[in-house]
């Protein structure tokens, strides 16, 4: 797969890849921080919180929650357009369930329903996979360990562990 074109502009290295991909995250999280932010955005969370109490003032849901998986997917697919023009090659174990549970994992520990929790949370799940795969081929078991130790005692991921540590909840208990 060639590098990405778009009418007489050309990507010719790795380095103005590099910054089209950055371009691109930016463009998408601030795409993402406006969704979040909207009237739609504020709708979904409120389905999240309580599908039937959105359902009785009005709300339609089934298109709400629609909209919100065609926006996933859109999101998705731009992921996996930058990944194919990253490797210059597609094969099927791309889109292999490790994969896609990788990708979950990423979204957890980092935190879900935040905007920068997801990447912290693929750093640490590279950094991890990389660094342990050098050791022993089972990383999967340190991720899953990870995984564990994250719900238990991170349950809203690094990004809820740290809004807990600035508001002065340490979770010492009662």
């Amino acid at each position: 797969v060639p590098l990405p074109s778009i009418g007489p502009w050309h990507v010719n290295d790795v380095t103005s890849y590099y910054y089209v991909v950055l371009i691109v995250i930016l463009l998408c999280a601030a795409a993402y921080y406006t969704l979040v932010t909207s009237p739609f955005g504020l709708t979904l969370r409120g389905i999240k919180s309580s599908e039937s109490r959105m359902r009785s003032l009005g709300y339609s849901v089934g298109w709400h929650l629609y909209a919100g998986f065609v926006l996933s997917g859109v999101f998705a697919s731009i992921a996996g357009v930058l990944y194919v023009y990253f490797n210059r090659f597609i094969n099927p174990t791309a889109a292999a369930f490790p994969v896609s549970v990788e990708a979950v994992l990423m979204a957890i520990i980092g935190g879900t329903g935040t905007i920068i929790g997801p990447f912290i949370g693929a750093g640490i799940v590279l950094v991890l996979r990389n660094w342990v795969s050098g050791f022993f081929h089972y990383y999967t078991g340190v991720l899953g360990i990870v995984f564990i130790v994250t719900v238990l005692w991170a349950p809203q991921g690094i990004m809820g562990l740290l809004k807990r540590w600035r508001s002065g909840d340490r979770g010492e208990g009662a």
